[in-house]
């Protein structure tokens, strides 16, 4: 069952190896086919701000693991609409980077589940951009500091508002559903 390349379940990662240390971070770091084994939740004292002080109130949205710091995302209002930042955090959740805007336009936006690709974060929220329409869900990429990509892509488009959207990464596709 392993590829033509030997045991090694991961060649674009030189710590994946047979015989590697597994870490909890959603990957089977030893190749033996299991994610995580005999890792543990150990809860600190240490509180975590992920939103901005200057953005209050507002909600969660996404959190990824890229292998060296946390992507994070939430939502909180700014100028009376809501809006979708993201953040860069260190392994202690210090900002590593300027809060980025997930959501560009004064449209009101909430969400923004995450999902890492090994080189880059994926994000689907909901936004109410465009008149005349309810919410729709897009889609954009964003580099490790928080920086997009590309242009936001929308992702729905039936009548009616598209809400609550999820993200997976499969390994060579992003997949997103939502509510309609």
């Amino acid at each position: 069952g392993r590829p033509a390349c030997g045991d090694d379940c991961d060649d674009d990662n030189p710590a994946v190896h047979p015989g590697a240390t597994e870490v909890c971070n959603s990957r089977d770091d030893d190749c033996d086919g299991a994610v995580d084994e005999g890792s543990r939740l150990v809860p600190t004292d240490t509180l975590v701000r992920v939103s901005d002080a200057a953005t209050q109130p507002g909600g969660p949205g996404g959190l990824a693991w890229t292998g060296a710091s946390y992507a994070a995302s939430w939502w909180a209002y700014q100028g009376g609409k809501a809006r979708v930042f993201v953040s860069a955090l260190d392994r202690l959740g210090q900002r590593q980077a300027e809060v980025q805007p997930v959501s560009l336009l004064p449209a009101d936006a909430f969400g923004a589940a995450l999902a890492w690709t090994g080189r880059e974060v994926g994000a689907v929220w909901q936004d109410r951009r465009d008149p005349g329409a309810g919410y729709e869900v897009y889609f954009n990429r964003f580099d490790p500091t928080g920086a997009r990509l590309g242009p936001d892509v929308r992702v729905s488009g039936t009548a009616g508002h598209s809400i609550q959207p999820a993200l997976v990464w499969t390994g060579t596709d992003f997949v997103v559903v939502w509510q309609e």
